[in-house]
């Protein structure tokens, strides 16, 4: 039996994605969860449907591994009430538990990222007060195992943790490097590209992260697999991965360059930026929109094509005349 005969697909429904939310059943000696799905109204009982429809119930899985700590990966971790490892990231800890200095932290960052950006105040509020109620929905418990790239999983010796950051930090997938099949969570998706999602630094007073940056390079990274198989977090089991990643990464850079050719007409801030690639759902999605703006706007930045310059109220961004590709 190859390590795909041993993965079964369990299909949930969730309200962040219309194409429902994966969570993958490993078959072994241990019987391994990889997330945990969304729990909304119905979610657990179609979960439980399911579990029996593989003749297995749910004291019978043993290890839980995260991709990742958004709330339709995580939903059902607070069900398990009997004797279960949770597996992830060290990253995911402060999500899953949340402590005071960490609540804290996140709103500090975000307001004086959302002044750099100049986000009016309005909608930055009403962004922290939707995000902070994510945060507390996560609170569950602590990882009690953490992993890193090139992990072994207790009991799937076959598999390997990789680092795939770029929609969150402490995303990590699983990779089975005998048969090529990657349980990916959301780092590859049939149709749409994740979200360059900011997060607070690692560490108090760290510097930014670039999440777009880290997507590149972990697309990079995934190419390099020669993956035959993906089981996203998200769709359809996708075979074509390095035909994808091309297209994601194609894709990308020809939307950074739609922006870059605006700031050759005037400069902009990232909020001017966002609210005009973005005209009808920006008011309504600010996260997920101003995210994709600024991983694009980093994106340049690393390209030398345009220049970031402080202002009293926030950051101005300008093409680059010096650069041999304006």
């Amino acid at each position: 039996m190859n390590g795909y005969d041993k993965v079964a697909k369990i299909s949930l429904p969730t309200t962040i994605n219309t194409d429902g939310v994966n969570v993958f059943l490993i078959k072994g000696d241990t019987i391994t969860l990889v997330d945990a799905g969304h729990n909304i109204e119905g979610s657990w009982e179609v979960f439980n449907d399911q579990l029996k429809s593989y003749g297995y119930t749910v004291k019978d899985i043993k290890q839980i591994i995260i991709t990742h700590h958004h709330v339709d990966h995580i939903g059902f971790i607070k069900y398990f009430d009997h004797d279960i490892t949770l597996i992830g990231h060290s990253d995911c800890e402060r999500w899953l538990n949340p402590t005071t200095p960490f609540l804290e932290q996140h709103d500090v960052f975000f307001n004086e990222l959302f002044n750099q950006l100049s986000v009016p105040d309005d909608l930055a509020k009403q962004y922290l007060i939707h995000k902070n109620d994510h945060v507390i929905e996560n609170a569950h418990r602590g990882i009690d195992l953490k992993v890193k790239e090139g992990s072994e999983i207790p009991d799937l010796s076959e598999w390997r943790i990789v680092h795939t950051f770029g929609h969150c930090q402490g995303h990590i997938s699983l990779f089975h490097p005998e048969d090529k099949i990657l349980i990916g969570g959301d780092i590859l998706m049939p149709h749409i590209s994740p979200n360059p999602i900011l997060e607070p630094p690692l560490h108090i007073g760290g510097e930014r992260l670039r999440p777009q940056i880290q997507l590149n390079e972990t697309l990079r990274k995934l190419f390099d697999l020669q993956i035959e198989r993906v089981l996203p977090g998200h769709g359809e089991d996708i075979t074509n991965a390095r035909e994808l990643i091309n297209i994601r990464l194609k894709r990308q850079h020809e939307r950074a360059i739609r922006i870059r050719d605006w700031l050759v007409e005037e400069p902009m801030t990232a909020f001017e930026v966002c609210s005009r690639l973005f005209p009808k759902s920006y008011k309504s999605r600010l996260g997920l929109t101003l995210f994709e703006t600024v991983g694009h706007l980093d994106y340049l930045i690393a390209q030398n094509l345009i220049i970031e310059a402080r202002r009293k109220d926030g950051f101005n961004y300008s093409v680059n005349i010096k650069s041999k590709q304006y």
